[in-house]
């Protein structure tokens, strides 16, 4: 049974940096993971709340296995 996830990808990426959840660090972390070529934030199958890094080929060639997290509509700026 698959979990639905309520977690969005700014906030795994606070999570993957051991950062607080909130708008300033949402947007800093979605930064760094801007700044990696070649890998994405992902999940496996039924735990979105242990967010880690792999190669975007391998996602692409395991979708049944690794998960994306939904994009955030968050602000441009931080304040």
């Amino acid at each position: 049974m698959e979990i639905s996830t309520a977690i969005t990808r700014s906030q795994a990426a606070c999570i993957l940096y051991g950062e607080s959840i909130n708008t300033e660090n949402e947007l800093k972390c979605e930064r760094w993971l801007a700044d990696l070529e070649d890998v994405d934030i992902c999940y496996l199958e039924n735990n979105p709340t242990e967010p880690f890094i792999v190669a975007k080929v391998k996602i692409e060639e395991s979708p049944h296995r690794y998960k994306l997290y939904p994009q955030t509509t968050l602000p441009s700026r931080v304040p």
